[in-house]
Order: structure tokens, then sequence, then C-alpha cells
């Protein structure tokens, strides 16, 4: 037997319920990371004598590796962000921890930048496509 106390707080519930579903509905289209389903890491390296050549050059080769991918795959869009990438130094195997510089990272890349065997500095700038 239902009472009027009873259909009162059966209301109240239906309302916030719909309150909730509506403010998660929200919540899940404002979120557009969700809608990518694949994600592209990107790398170039370069080096020079000095760390902000050794930045610039190696981010001209992440835009040229950018590049090149956009070439072989027309029409991809999405959303490039900066993300940080595995060194890939020239004459040995891996970076030491105590040869590393501090990093240069912004919006559209993350540069890891270390003392080189040959070079005073070499570069590795990293990014992220996700489409």
């Amino acid at each position: 037997m239902h009472t009027a106390r009873t259909k009162r707080v059966s209301n109240r519930v239906l309302a916030m319920a719909s309150a909730i579903m509506v403010v998660a509905a929200a919540a899940c289209s404002a979120t557009p990371a969700a809608a990518f389903s694949e994600c592209v890491m990107f790398s170039g390296t370069a080096d020079g004598i000095v760390k902000p050549e050794a930045v610039d050059d190696s981010r001209g080769a992440l835009q040229e590796a950018i590049g090149e991918w956009r070439t072989e795959h027309p029409g991809v869009t999405g959303v490039m962000s900066a993300a940080k990438p595995k060194p890939k130094p020239y004459w040995r195997s891996g970076v030491r921890d105590d040869l590393y510089v501090s990093p240069v990272v912004d919006r559209q890349a993350y540069t890891l930048c270390w003392h080189g065997v040959v070079s005073p500095y070499v570069c590795t700038s990293g990014a992220r496509l996700c489409h």
C-alpha cells in the first residue's frame, strides 16, 4: 500500500537519479580523449655545440618524422601533445643518469638532453598524436 509519504520519497529519488544521469552524460561528452582509439609516438634526435642548437635541431627532426607519417597517413587528424621520449644516443647503448641536463618541455614537445660522446649536447624530442 503506497502512502503519500512513500510517493514523495519515490519522486525525490527519481528526480535525483535523473539529475545524476544528466551530469554523467555531460561529463562523458566533455571528455574528448575517450574518443581516441590510438596514439602514435614520434621522436627526433640531434646534436649540437650548445644546448639550444641541439634542442632546436631535435625538434626539427621530430617535425620531419611527424610530416613523413602524415604523408603516409593522409586525412588522419587528432590531438598532438608532448610525450617523454626514450633517448636515442648516437655512440652508446644508453645514457647514464649523471649525463642528463635539464629537459625542455612545452605543449608541442618533450625534449631530453644529455652530454654526448662526440658532441657536447645530444637531444631527443618526443610527441604523441592521438586519433
